[in-house]
Order: C-alpha cells, then structure tokens, then sequence
C-alpha cells in the first residue's frame, strides 16, 4: 500500500514539474508574443506618423505647383504683352527714322 501510495505520489509529483516546466515556455512565448506586438504597435505608430507628415509634405508641394503655375502663366501674359508694345513701339522707330532721312535728304536736295 504505502510504497503503490509512494509511487503514485512521486507521478504526481513528476506530472506536476513536466506541466509546470509547460506552462513556464508557454508564459515565455506568451511574454515574447507580447513584446513583438508592442514593438509592432510601436513601428505601426512611427509609420503613420510619417505617412501623415510625407501627406502634408506633398500637399504643400502640390500648393506650391500651382502657385508657380499660376505665377507661369502671369508671366507669360506679361511677355507677350511687351512683345507686342515692342513691336509697335519699333514700328513707330522705323517711321520716324525714315521721315527723318526723308527730310534730311529733302534739305540735302534743297540746299544742292
């Protein structure tokens, strides 16, 4: 009886450290699981972040193409503007110089 009682004692016993030895590795991995997915939430909240300052950077740039494109287009109308007062402006150069050389060779041929 005692050393059936002993032995049976003794599986108990050894049953206990083979489940307790168990649940310590299942407790580490459950602890390391736990970790990683802090450290996961942890990226997960650099990465948005980021994403949201790279959104912002991009929209200012977009703000700023436009912008530039507008400021293009003014130029552009500007330009031509003075393009075309110079072309009447040298149109009105050329007329007066050639009343001038008319004139002076009208005197020319007056005093001759």
């Amino acid at each position: 009886g005692d050393r059936a009682t002993d032995e049976h004692t003794m599986q108990l016993q050894e049953e206990n450290r083979s489940l307790l030895e168990e649940l310590l590795q299942t407790h580490d991995s459950v602890q390391t699981a736990e970790k990683t997915l802090v450290e996961i939430s942890s990226l997960n909240s650099i990465f948005s972040t980021q994403i949201r300052e790279q959104a912002e950077q991009l929209e200012n740039l977009l703000d700023e193409s436009l912008h530039i494109t507008t400021n293009f287009k003014r130029g552009n109308i500007e330009l031509d503007k003075t393009l075309e007062r110079n072309k009447s402006g040298s149109k009105y150069i050329i007329c007066i110089i050639i009343f001038a050389a008319l004139g002076l060779l009208f005197l020319d041929w007056y005093q001759s």
